[in-house]
């Protein structure tokens, strides 16, 4: 399956006003048990498509010498040198030079993980019980500040999975092996013959079962408990280790440009689609009406019936869309209703 152009939504209906989102962290927290740190098989239960998105620009560390990098920066098309760390981050001292060019947008795609050995009932915090496994996003989810100029935050994706190709590697058209996407098919099994992973056989991922190392943590702030998740792939279940069994009626694709099933609209993460509204392609696709008519109504299988995640730093890359550390959040300014995924 090839994933076309994506695109842009609206903020999430409804309201989260009244669920009491302290006793509903504190629910998972219990199930998940003492143990902050565990290692997990998880089944890849939604591939979403986030359309064309703009990439940060890139960069590599610059060997050059001074004549050669004054050169560069004579042709004035658009590449430039910065010190970074050894996070990655641009610095103003104590980095290496790096050399950044622009990068063309491209279509990108998240994933959401479930583990069936964990079951939680997000549900009976919004009226109905309705024990599902505990889902994650593969990507990564962080809080930036909102476009429109508001001051409110929304959770966005950290991490935006390219579907870039080359025929570099293998050959053929295929992933980057040192992609997530690409990495993803090793671990199933679901390479070509001459090891390349085509963006059209995305879909092949759904449902297979990985390795991974997860992270669950509370955060308190203002009398009001988040959590922290992280979670890292880490490869094929061991030999002999049992998978566990997802109903697939969990499982799910994404598309901007195709009629999703309705129920998997509605439990789409608030971050997915705050994700897709930056691609160029998701106004007045065929999903964005799907996630307006779903507004106002509930999430029916219980994946994800909303979130109240603590606010994690990020290093400042662009100052339009700056992450905000937790200590610089005003939880007063938070649009909590746009946690909630329907």
């Amino acid at each position: 399956m090839a994933f076309g152009s994506v695109g842009n939504t609206g903020g999430n209906g409804g309201s989260g006003s009244d669920v009491d989102y302290n006793a509903m962290n504190q629910h998972i927290l219990d199930v998940w048990g003492k143990k902050e740190k565990r290692s997990l098989v998880g089944i890849i239960s939604t591939i979403a498509e986030l359309g064309t998105q703009e990439l940060e620009d890139g960069h590599m560390k610059f060997t050059g010498t001074p004549e050669e990098k004054q050169a560069i920066i004579d042709k004035d098309d658009g590449q430039y040198f910065a010190l970074v760390n050894k996070d990655g981050d641009i610095v103003e001292s104590g980095g290496e030079l790096h050399k950044f060019w622009k990068q063309k947008p491209v279509n990108c795609v998240a994933f959401t993980v479930d583990f069936p050995q964990v079951m939680v009932d997000k549900g009976q915090f919004f009226g109905e019980s309705n024990p599902a496994p505990l889902r994650m996003v593969l990507n990564g989810e962080l809080r930036f500040l909102k476009t429109d100029g508001s001051g409110q935050k929304e959770l966005r994706l950290n991490r935006n999975y390219e579907l870039k190709q080359s025929t570099q590697e293998f050959g053929s058209w295929s992933l980057k092996s040192a992609s997530i996407p690409y990495k993803l098919a090793a671990s199933a099994g679901v390479c070509e013959s001459s090891g390349g992973f085509s963006r059209y056989d995305v879909d092949k991922l759904l449902g297979t079962a990985h390795q991974f190392e997860v992270k669950l943590s509370p955060y308190t702030s203002g009398g009001k408990t988040y959590l922290n998740e992280r979670i890292s792939f880490k490869g094929e279940p061991a030999e002999g280790v049992p998978i566990p069994e997802l109903d697939d009626s969990l499982k799910g694709i994404i598309q901007i440009n195709a009629e999703n099933d309705a129920d998997q609209v509605k439990n789409l993460r608030a971050s997915i689609k705050n994700t897709m509204r930056m691609s160029s392609d998701y106004e007045g696709s065929i999903l964005a009406k799907q996630i307006e008519a779903s507004r106002g109504t509930t999430a029916p299988e219980g994946g994800d019936q909303g979130e109240n995640k603590a606010p994690m730093a990020e290093p400042e890359k662009k100052p339009e869309a700056k992450p905000l550390a937790a200590a610089d959040l005003d939880l007063d300014d938070v649009d909590f209703d746009d946690d909630i995924p329907f």
